[in-house]
């Protein structure tokens, strides 16, 4: 029996911080799902797991809505059947008065959607395998989405529930304990929620996370995968098979390192990818007063990546500004300094102080650069 797992595809996410880009990684997550479907095929397996968060909400857009039946329909064609769950972002697609009317009643073109909270299962006879799964009922729950296998047929056994690991997660929506799948009596447990490829076997009982199949997050890593596996005489075989456009990366550059503000581009442009979400953070304490351009750094590389994104968090410390004690107070970079230290002094809170600290250090580099008359 093969099957192939994913989860936590997010159609229609509104990736808010990508601004004008956000409508293009929209389509590029219809368009991954579409080349998993593809892969689906070209590997020809017999189910096709997705183990939750399907849509980013549970009011996806009627175009998102026809897109995944005509996927499903492709598989059907195929002779693959689907399994889907609710997850903790479209639970509702377990209420078929809701949004999973457009989805119950599809057993005869191979769609199979759980809907029952307490836990059900599906046999499929020609493959000989039991699917057992929860539906999830809410965003957030105390209450476990595993189901326990049980021993009434000889047959292969997958677990499908969307849930955090207890342990990975401070405090996981939908718990799920490491005792649950060493105990569960499944032969491969196709967990979603979690949006990194990651392994939680245990006990004999092989389990993963697929993660989701392409990036969510411009901070996230390990995203972009699906897993292909097969079960045979109780033995389970997994791959995980990398299926994502972007990749997001996210490095520091340490200042005291550099000697001008060109080698900073330079280790930027060391990465250079059109599909890759990168983030430079410069950390470290300025002492060699390099002006670092932030806005010229990327609008000069910002072309030779997906999305380029530059932080200046080095510091350059106010008793280093290069006048003498006797005669800061006299030069304007020394007026500033003073003004500024005390307004931080001053501040009415947290926030605030951290504005005027942020405003003390691009004064700072303002005086050093050669553009600023002082």
């Amino acid at each position: 029996m093969k099957f192939l797992h994913t989860s936590d595809i997010h159609l229609g996410a509104k990736f808010e911080i990508l601004g004008e880009k956000a409508n293009e990684q929209r389509e590029q997550l219809r368009q991954t799902f579409s080349d998993i479907v593809n892969l689906a095929i070209s590997e020809k397996v017999n189910l096709f797991l997705v183990a939750g968060d399907l849509f980013d909400s549970n009011h996806p857009s009627q175009k998102n809505i026809d897109f995944v039946k005509g996927e499903f329909a492709r598989l059907n064609t195929a002779g693959i059947r689907v399994c889907l769950i609710p997850g903790n972002h479209d639970f509702k697609l377990g209420d078929k008065k809701d949004l999973g009317k457009h989805f119950s009643g599809l057993e005869k073109e191979g769609v199979f959607l759980f809907t029952d909270s307490e836990g059900t299962k599906t046999y499929f006879e020609d493959i000989n395998t039991e699917v057992y799964a929860k539906a999830n009922t809410t965003n957030k729950s105390a209450e476990s989405p595993m189901v326990k296998t049980d021993n009434q047929r000889q047959a292969e056994k997958i677990i499908m529930a969307h849930g955090g690991v207890v342990g990975q997660a401070k405090s996981p929506d939908w718990p799920i304990s490491s005792k649950e799948i060493e105990e569960s009596g499944a032969d491969y447990v196709a967990l979603g929620d979690w949006h990194s490829l990651r392994e939680e076997s245990k006990g004999g009982v092989t389990a993963y996370y697929s993660g989701s199949p392409e990036m969510l997050s411009i901070s996230q890593s390990g995203a972009g995968y699906v897993i292909v596996g097969t079960v045979e005489y109780g033995v389970t075989d997994v791959k995980p098979v990398q299926i994502g456009a972007r990749e997001a990366k996210e490095i520091e550059i340490n200042i005291e390192e550099i000697e001008d503000a060109a080698e900073i581009a330079r280790k930027i442009e060391e990465y250079a990818d059109d599909n890759l979400i990168f983030t430079a953070n410069i950390t470290g304490t300025n002492r060699n007063k390099i002006v670092v351009n932030v806005d010229a750094i990327e609008e000069d590389l910002g072309g030779k990546f997906w999305r380029l994104r530059v932080q200046n968090k080095s510091r350059m410390l106010a008793n280093e500004t290069g006048a003498s004690p006797e005669h800061s107070s006299i030069l304007i970079s020394g007026q500033f300094v003073e003004l500024m230290e005390e307004k931080i002094s001053n501040a009415k809170d947290e926030e605030e102080r951290k504005l005027y600290e942020e405003a003390l250090q691009l004064g700072l580099e303002a005086f050093y650069d050669p553009d600023v008359i002082t």
